[in-house]
């Protein structure tokens, strides 16, 4: 029986491995990505597609796009096609990135068969209903009115357009007319030009996967080849540039807390020190344990919890912190987070801050390898935020041979106050 009353014994990870995929160019075009891995009988199937949120006009429409292709057919009417993923037990999703749009499929591997040709069915041909789309763009108004009224988003927002520039496409901000103004022409196209761009589109298949289950994605991939174009979409990779430092701040009416957003321009994800940063925004603002978690939140109780993360993607990188709390405390919060940085910047860290920074590190390096999807979505990242080769191995080595004076060193050199972008949203 376990005793509870005594510590468990820790031990260092060991080195990592991360299973390789197998990679096929299909003369489509299209890229198969196979992962055999795992023991159990359920498999995973997501295509990614080119073509997202900063590439496809109105930018509005492709996330209800990609959401309204599980709504049937003409052939498949919507609840027909609700109950048939219900009844094989099975999850069908959509996701909508900066430059890719993807569809995500799990089900029990014997299952797939039944279900691949109506899923390709309502890629190549979806119907759309009226009555649905009116119903996904009232719910959308609704979610963003609400959205608003809310601080969090506010600032977010405006951040996004003082870290990216304010004519970046990521930096726009919709509207309700804007949503309300979509018409299912609009979204027919959208979805059409997306999903049947069959080169440059990438299908991933993980788990237990027989010579019967690759066979049965091929052929419903051929099928779909079959009526797709050849054309890839074009992704048009368009860099940030942010505006002057300083403070901005903006009012919300009715709002009972401010937040804050302090960001800085970073190094992409192709810079040798990008990892180190990585572990140094983590030491910052990035656990529990944190110097900000410590001292905002534990020692001074200024605020519930904040955080800080390196944000990589195609179109570039940043820094960002973020925080909400009472009105009140929010230049206490700015001034202490800058002491923070500071500190981090001049100061090695102690021994014992360094152990718990590089065993939370391998721990969520470890936590990539829980299961076969989770592996199969990391090697998706080459793809999607442009992780480079290598890159699991790479973490590897920096999290274990880091010291006090590299996080330090890095620090200094990537993270300076003045190139601060410090934005609030507060009540008027």
């Amino acid at each position: 029986m376990l005793d509870r009353s005594k510590k468990p014994q820790t031990k260092p990870f060991g080195s990592l491995h991360l299973p390789e995929e197998r990679c096929t160019l299909l003369h489509s075009g299209i890229t198969f990505h196979e992962l055999n891995h795992g023991n159990g009988q359920i498999c995973k199937l997501s295509m990614i597609w080119n073509g997202g949120t900063s590439d496809v006009m109105p930018r509005e429409a492709l996330s209800l796009a990609m959401q309204l292709i599980r709504e049937g057919s003409p052939e498949i009417p919507p609840h027909i096609m609700d109950d048939m993923i219900d009844f094989n037990g099975a999850s069908l999703s959509t996701q909508v990135s900066e430059h890719h749009s993807s569809m995500h499929l799990t089900c029990l591997t014997s299952r797939l068969e039944h279900l691949l040709p109506s899923i390709f069915d309502c890629i190549t041909n979806p119907e759309m209903p009226e009555n649905i789309i009116q119903a996904n763009l009232r719910a959308a108004a609704e979610r963003l009115t609400l959205a608003q009224n809310k601080v969090s988003y506010r600032v977010s927002r405006l951040n996004a357009a003082r870290i990216m520039g304010s004519s970046h496409p990521d930096a726009q901000t919709p509207t309700v007319d804007s949503i309300m103004s979509l018409d299912r022409r609009t979204l027919l196209e959208v979805e059409q030009a997306i999903c049947m761009s069959s080169a440059g589109l990438n299908v991933f298949l993980t788990g237990q996967i027989s010579d019967k289950t690759r066979d049965i994605v091929l052929q419903n991939l051929e099928r779909y080849t079959s009526k797709a174009n050849g054309t890839p979409y074009p992704i048009s990779i368009i860099g940030y540039r942010a505006s002057s430092p300083g403070i901005e701040k903006i009012t919300v009416d009715g709002s009972l807390q401010s937040a804050v957003n302090i960001s800085f321009p970073a190094i992409d994800r192709g810079h040798r020190d990008y990892i180190q940063l990585r572990l140094a925004v983590m030491a910052l603002g990035g656990y529990f344990g944190s110097r900000l978690m410590s001292n905002i939140r534990e020692d001074k109780g200024y605020t519930y919890g904040i955080s800080s993360a390196l944000m990589g993607a195609l179109n570039g990188a940043y820094i960002t912190i973020q925080s909400q709390q009472d009105h009140a405390y929010t230049d206490a919060v700015i001034e202490e987070t800058m002491k923070e940085i500071e500190r981090l910047r001049t100061k090695p860290m102690g021994k014992d801050e360094l152990e718990r920074l590089r065993a939370f590190a391998m721990s969520q390096l470890a936590a990539v390898l829980d299961t076969p999807f989770d592996i199969s979505a990391y090697h998706s990242l080459r793809l999607t935020t442009g992780v480079p080769e290598g890159y699991f191995k790479s973490q590897q080595e920096i999290i274990n041979n880091m010291t006090p004076q590299s996080i330090m060193e890095t620090a200094y050199c990537h993270i300076n106050p003045a190139q601060a972008r410090i934005s609030i949203a507060s009540p008027s």
